[in-house]
């Protein structure tokens, strides 16, 4: 009964919560963990068992689900759905795990696009990317037509999305991106996964294999400083919240390759995929990917007077220049974007010009040396 998949002391199946009498013990055991214990939240790894009823049917209102979303006691509790399987999920996943407008997703998909573009360099996944990096409206976003369920049609904002590049429990990031065959390779390719998800709109959730790492550590730690400074930029609370946002290819004039044609044409660049954000009082961020195997010359948007764009993390320069928060150099038309790499930018005032005092006694101390010259 409360196993599906038998039970027995070398159980393989899964906790049967389509049986009313598992629901009411899974409900008490949660409630009894939040009120004696103070736990403030509950990740629900391999969340898809909780959609199915006692034969292992998918359910768009598990009730369970129901029960733990409409909960009083668990109100004030962070509930986190990461399922292992999207497609034993409602719907086969298209609108993830039934959530009511309260449960917390563990966002496989950002995981996915980002692995493939930019580990992978696969062509054609321009679009996908965008639609991550911008808070992953597909999943989350309200759609009410359809005739979805409330529990799946409602929306949740960005925040509601966990952006992970592997699932709990996972292993190291390095591992993923293939350290074993290049480790010099893999910690740049690791370093722009990393900055894709800090920069991304969403929740940041990273593995601690990841982050045992100092010089990883070091780096989330210093776009983690970013991400606070231009947040209402980088994370805005929802999906309409009002921000300038552009997309870039090589080109800062063009957009990236959407149709992923120059990509299937093998043309060199063409999965260089940018975006700029331009707020208030002349704030701007550029970030820029260089998903291909040969290095890129990206052209720089055109910013306002007296300004100019300032480095402050390129993933393929070695730490501790990987991210500079202050001491960036600036830069002028273009940037050549390492293999692999990734790299963001900053609007920064023009340095000042010296005063007409000081290129005066520059002129008179010229013509000083003139006079004393070899003769």
């Amino acid at each position: 009964m409360y196993l599906r998949g038998g039970g027995g002391p070398e159980a393989t199946g899964v906790l049967n919560t389509g049986q009313p009498v598992v629901r009411q013990l899974v409900m008490d055991a949660l409630r009894w963990w939040a009120t004696e214990y103070q736990v403030d939240g509950f990740c629900f790894v391999n969340a898809e068992n909780l959609t199915q009823d006692q034969h292992g049917g998918v359910l768009d209102s598990p009730p369970v689900v129901e029960e733990l979303a409409s909960d009083p006691v668990l109100a004030n509790c962070k509930l986190i759905a990461a399922s292992a399987n999207d497609t034993l999920l409602p719907r086969l996943g298209e609108r993830g795990f039934p959530h009511y407008g309260v449960i917390i997703e563990w966002n496989n998909r950002f995981g996915s696009s980002m692995l493939a573009l930019l580990r992978d360099n696969m062509g054609g996944i321009l679009s996908n990317f965008a639609t991550r990096m911008t808070g992953s409206q597909d999943l989350l976003a309200a759609r009410w037509d359809g005739g979805l369920p409330g529990g799946l049609a409602a929306g949740r904002r960005p925040a509601f999305g966990v952006n992970a590049l592997e699932p709990p429990l996972a292993g190291s990031l390095l591992q993923l991106v293939g350290a074993a065959e290049d480790i010099e390779r893999a910690e740049v390719v690791a370093r722009s996964l990393l900055l894709a998800m800090l920069v991304a709109q969403g929740t940041p959730a990273f593995n601690a294999p990841t982050l045992s790492r100092k010089g990883l550590l070091r780096f989330v730690r210093g776009v983690l400083k970013i991400r606070k400074k231009y947040r209402d930029l980088l994370a805005p609370p929802m999906f309409d919240s009002p921000r300038a946002i552009s997309w870039h290819g090589l080109d800062a004039l063009a957009e990236p390759d959407w149709s992923g044609e120059a990509a299937a044409s093998q043309i060199p660049g063409a999965n260089y995929v940018a975006f700029s954000l331009k707020g208030d009082k002349q704030q701007a961020v550029y970030v820029g990917f260089n998903p291909n195997p040969e290095p890129c010359a990206a052209a720089l948007p055109v910013l306002g007077p007296n300004t100019q764009w300032k480095r402050v993390v390129d993933t393929a320069r070695l730490p501790p220049q990987d991210v500079v928060l202050d001491s960036g150099e600036l830069l002028d038309t273009e940037y050549i974007v390492a293999p692999g790499a990734a790299i963001m930018l900053e609007a920064a005032p023009q340095p000042a010009p010296p005063p007409p005092q000081s290129r005066a006694a520059t002129m008179q101390a010229s013509q000083v040396y003139g006079r004393m010259g070899p003769g």
